[in-house]
């Protein structure tokens, strides 16, 4: 072997079913680079694209103005139910024939609740004037004499029952309570509804709720 000769570059000769198939493929990726970029000419219309050094690409897009179309755009594409307009503050209807209390809240469906009492009401427009959690019934004179009852004298904490209206009651104008007592009584008087269900009318309406008897 001689220590002199030279290193012959290696040359290889490709097969020609092989160059074309690799056109081919050259030919495809061209394809897609360019579908490639008229989809991201698309996806980034009226917004600021600009490539950085890592060869990443910074989309921004300025911020729409209030009440621009874009918002209402934005609120129907993600079913995001828009705010429904005020149709009327809340209501109370009591039918006497019927023995009912009906919640009206603006927006849903009237609730309807069975009660106690209702007939004792008078007809007319009331109001809630107020409401009270864990109440206390002052018994009238007449709860202890048709009882048969010694009658405590006027003010004597013994009138004062803390169970008889349940743990919550609302007021009418006239002092009438909604409450959720274990019974109905004439000496209370009002309108009884289930503990349950008083707990929600109670927190559905507000003092000042409108409240019609009927």
């Amino acid at each position: 072997m001689q220590r002199n000769a030279r290193l012959r570059p290696l040359h290889t000769t490709r097969a020609p079913h092989a160059t074309r198939a690799l056109r081919v493929v050259e030919a495809g990726l061209c394809l897609l680079l360019l579908a490639g970029c008229s989809s991201m000419r698309l996806v980034t219309g009226g917004s600021n694209a600009k490539w950085l050094e890592n060869g990443s690409l910074a989309l921004s897009r300025p911020l729409p103005a209030k009440g621009s179309p874009a918002i209402s755009q934005v609120a129907v594409a993600s079913n995001v139910p828009a705010p429904t307009a005020n149709s009327g503050a809340a209501q109370i209807i009591i039918s006497r024939r019927d023995n009912t209390l009906t919640a009206v809240l603006p927006g849903s469906s009237p609730l309807v609740f069975r009660a106690e009492g209702a007939a004792s009401l008078p007809q007319g427009s009331f109001s809630v004037t107020m409401k009270e959690e864990s109440p206390l019934w002052y018994a009238p004179k007449e709860y202890f004499t048709s009882r048969a009852l010694e009658v405590p004298d006027e003010g004597s904490r013994t009138r004062f029952r803390r169970a008889a209206l349940g743990n919550r009651a609302m007021y009418l104008d006239n002092q009438a309570p909604i409450h959720s007592g274990p019974v109905w009584l004439k000496e209370i008087g009002g309108l009884r509804v289930k503990q349950g269900e008083m707990n929600q009318i109670y927190s559905m309406v507000g003092v000042g709720t409108r409240v019609e008897v009927r």
